[in-house]
C-alpha cells in the first residue's frame, strides 16, 4: 500500500512536529527552570540561617569575652591563689614567731654562744612545718616551701630545703613524694599536724615557739 504526500501536506506535518517537540522542551525547561528556582531559594534560605547562626554565635563569643574581662579584672580583687596564701600567711606566721626566738636568743647570749647555724635549721624545720600545715590538705611542692623560705631567709637554698625535708621526713612528721620529674612533693603527717597545732610535745630539734594565747 503507497501512501503519497502532497510536499505541502510533508510541510505541514514537519511543522507540527517541531511544534510538539518545542511544546515538550518548554514545558521540560519550565519543569527545569522551576526546580532550579526552588533549589536556589533553598540555598539562599540556608545562606540566611547560616549567617544568622553565625551572627548569633559571634554576638555570644563577644559576651563571653566581655565576661571573661570583668572576671579577670575582678579575680585580683577578690581572690587570692593558693601558692600566694600559703607563702603570705607562713611568712606572717614565722615573723611572729620569730620575735619570740629573737628574746630568747637574746636571753641565752648572755650565759652561752649561740649557734647560729642550729638556730636558722632548727627554724627552717619549724617554717616548713608551718607551711605544710597552710597547704593543707593537699600539700606542697618543694618550690613552694623554698619560695616561703626566701620571704624568710632571702639566701634559702633547695638543697637546704630538702634536708630539711629529709629531716622531718625521719622523724615521721611529714611524707615525702619523690616525682618522677625530680621535684619532691611534701604533706604532713598525722604526727606533724599534731606537733604544729601544738597538741603533742616537740622533741629538740625545730624551733617551735611557745603557743600565742
Amino acid at each position: 500500500m503507497m501512501v503519497q504526500l502532497e510536499f505541502w501536506q510533508l510541510i505541514t506535518l514537519l511543522l507540527a512536529f517541531f511544534a510538539f517537540v518545542g511544546a515538550g522542551g518548554k514545558v521540560l525547561f519550565g519543569q527545569f527552570e522551576r526546580r532550579m528556582s526552588e533549589r536556589f531559594s533553598a540555598m539562599q534560605q540556608a545562606l540566611k540561617d547560616h549567617t544568622e547562626s553565625e551572627a548569633k554565635a559571634l554576638s555570644q563569643l563577644q559576651s563571653l569575652e566581655r565576661d571573661l574581662l570583668n572576671l579577670k579584672a575582678d579575680i585580683p580583687l577578690h581572690y587570692v591563689r593558693r601558692e600566694d596564701y600559703v607563702r603570705n600567711q607562713t611568712v606572717i606566721e614565722a615573723k611572729i614567731d620569730a620575735v619570740g626566738l629573737k628574746i630568747e636568743n637574746w636571753q641565752l647570749r648572755g650565759s652561752h654562744h649561740v649557734d647560729a647555724a642550729k638556730i636558722r635549721r632548727e627554724s627552717m624545720r619549724w617554717y616548713i612545718l608551718l607551711t605544710l600545715q597552710n597547704a593543707q590538705p593537699i600539700g606542697a611542692f618543694e618550690e613552694l616551701i623554698l619560695t616561703t623560705l626566701q620571704g624568710i631567709y632571702t639566701d634559702a637554698t633547695q638543697h637546704e630545703v630538702r634536708v630539711q625535708l629529709d629531716y622531718l621526713h625521719s622523724r615521721d612528721l611529714v611524707d615525702i613524694e619523690r616525682k618522677p620529674d625530680g621535684r619532691w612533693f611534701a604533706k604532713l603527717d598525722r604526727y606533724g599536724v599534731d606537733v604544729v597545732e601544738y597538741t603533742v610535745d616537740c622533741e629538740p630539734g625545730i624551733a617551735r615557739p611557745p603557743k600565742h594565747c
